[in-house]
């Protein structure tokens, strides 16, 4: 027994040698990959007030994958002045989100091709903000974390129909029940589509809707976000009835103000009384 022993021993040791051997050849054959992987994905979506379907998580805008390349994703449609970004499944802010490498990146007239993107969760909570308001082709590539855009015409106009409410109520900062939904400041009802609001504004924004209780349904805007109204009256005198964008009216001079709003014609009036 003693002998065959001895036998073995320098058999497992020409075999640990080989072994250690194979492994060091196979070590100078390593390839390190440089760069990204591929975001390995089925699903894409963007979500922002930029986006058709606002900040909702729950049902964020879908993007669809391309017939020549599954991690090619793409989009065609109208996008709003507004912020937007990306994410892989809908339902929580907690995921990674696909952002701009620098927060603020412009999407508008002037193409973007092959822009790098990044994916992280939790801050800095970068964005992408397009800065008019239009249709556009988006273009993700995943496998090459990069994005492209094509402005493809204006945004067509809503038709203007009257907008048929039995009250019309104003809501923000800027009002004197601030943002409370439940309880915003009403006007006076005047005609079938004339409402006017004679009182206090603070320097701050606001909106107009013709309901309480709940921030998911159309609201009385102005065409463009931050719509100023001062001791001058009003920027703009037209208004939208939507449910994005999120623009509103900015206060810019507090005082006492008479608001005329025709839901008729879809347009509002501003005057500041002394």
């Amino acid at each position: 027994m003693k002998m065959r022993f001895k036998n073995i021993l320098p058999a497992i040791a020409g075999l640990l040698l080989a072994a250690v051997t194979t492994s060091c050849e196979g070590e100078k054959d390593l390839k390190i990959i440089e760069g990204d992987l591929p975001i390995k994905t089925s699903t894409l979506y963007m979500v922002g007030d930029a986006t058709p379907n606002g900040w909702s998580i729950d049902s964020p805008t879908a993007l669809e994958p391309t017939a020549d390349d599954a991690l090619v994703f793409e989009w065609e449609g109208s996008l709003n002045a507004g912020e937007m970004k990306l994410c892989l499944v809908p339902g929580s802010w907690d995921a990674p989100f696909i952002r701009p490498e620098n927060n603020g990146a412009e999407i508008s007239r002037t193409p973007v091709n092959n822009a790098k993107f990044v994916m992280w969760a939790g801050d800095p909570d970068n964005k992408w903000r397009v800065t008019e308001a239009g249709k556009y082709k988006l273009t993700f590539d995943l496998r090459n974390w990069n994005m492209s855009t094509e402005f493809l015409g204006e945004n067509e106009k809503p038709a203007v129909e009257p907008i048929v409410a039995e009250n019309l109520y104003i809501v923000g900062d800027a009002t004197p029940n601030g943002w409370n939904i439940d309880a915003p400041t009403q006007l006076e009802k005047k005609s079938s589509y004339i409402y006017v609001y004679e009182g206090p504004l603070t320097a701050g924004d606001f909106k107009a809707c013709i309901a309480t209780g709940s921030w998911d349904v159309p609201f009385v805007r102005p065409s463009s976000d931050g719509c100023r109204i001062d001791k001058s009256g009003v920027e703009s005198t037209d208004f939208m009835f939507c449910n994005n964008p999120d623009n509103k009216w900015k206060v810019a001079d507090a005082g006492n103000y008479r608001l005329t709003f025709d839901l008729e014609h879809w347009t509002i009036n501003a005057e500041i009384l002394e």
